[in-house]
């Protein structure tokens, strides 16, 4: 006798609304969250609320700590400046006046014997240097300041002014200065010796582009021309009145400084130059003074 086979249904699971609502009724397990703010508003405890801060409580506590920690630097000697760039570094010279020089400019193919700013040359060299009393630091030259009225002549010209009172060296001469000797060292020791009796004021001319050697030739013939006679106008040339020193100028547009009027370059130059140089010797004979003054016997009726 064959027996009837079951027909194929799905099978209904004995599930009832209660179970149900049971199941989805339970509270979720808790999980480890990454940060507290990472969870949901109904999950959070009340040990895990994130604390909220004050802005202006937050600020006022990093001033303090801020005031606590970096004291205020005593800037009561040099006037107070605001917004020109120029104004801060003039005020940063007056407060350090030991600092007011810029860098050395050392060409790229001398700049392989100099070790942190410092010549390395042949025991010569530094006899000649210490004999004739010429400086190879062009760093000792200060930015020359203008009058007010020839504010313009930097930018006019594209140059840029340096004074030394002291003789120095010129900067496209340094690769001469090698550790190991140059052949053309001897013939430039006699050259400034000469230029030492001859010449006391020095001016050496650097370029910071790429221009041909004959347009800054012509530039630099304008310039100094004009130069000498304004300067010779101002007595600043001649036997009595004789300034010294070393002028760098740099040119960075030697088409520009050529095309330009030169003799405004030169009356400038000139009076800011003199204006200078007795403003240098103006202190120092001051101090010479001052010490032939105190080394003087005392005199009879005068007191000490």
């Amino acid at each position: 006798m064959a027996m009837a086979s079951a027909p194929r249904a799905p099978r209904l699971l004995p599930l009832s609304m209660a179970s149900l609502r049971r199941a989805y009724s339970a509270p979720v397990p808790p999980f480890p969250p990454q940060h507290i703010k990472d969870l949901p508003r109904q999950f959070r405890k009340e040990s895990d609320k994130v604390p909220k801060f004050d802005t202006t409580e937050r600020r006022a506590k990093a001033a303090r700590k801020g005031a606590a920690r970096v004291k205020p630097r005593d800037s009561s000697g040099a006037p107070s400046t605001r917004g020109k760039p120029s104004d801060k570094n003039r005020k940063h010279e007056m407060v350090n006046p030991h600092r007011r020089h810029g860098p050395m400019y050392v060409p790229q193919v001398a700049q392989a014997f100099f070790r942190n700013g410092k010549l390395q040359t042949t025991p010569d060299v530094w006899e000649f240097l210490q004999d004739t009393g010429i400086e190879y630091d062009n760093s000792k030259s200060n930015n020359l300041p203008l009058a007010p009225e020839h504010k313009h002549i930097a930018q006019t010209f594209a140059c840029r002014i340096k004074y030394s009172k002291f003789h120095i060296l010129h900067p496209y001469h340094l690769i001469f200065l090698q550790p190991r000797g140059h052949p053309a060292m001897e013939g430039l020791k006699v050259r400034y010796r000469i230029k030492l009796k001859e010449q006391p004021l020095w001016i050496h001319f650097t370029a910071a582009n790429g221009d041909t050697g004959l347009i800054r030739s012509i530039g630099q013939r304008r310039l100094l021309r004009e130069f000498w006679l304004a300067l010779e106008e101002l007595g600043g040339r001649g036997p009595e009145t004789m300034v010294s020193g070393t002028l760098i100028l740099t040119m960075f547009d030697a088409k520009k400084a050529a095309s330009a009027p030169a003799w405004q370059f030169g009356q400038a130059l000139a009076a800011a130059v003199v204006k200078q140089y007795k403003w240098d010797n103006s202190e120092h004979w001051n101090l010479r003074a001052r010490k032939e003054l105190k080394s003087e016997p005392l005199k009879q009726g005068r007191k000490p």
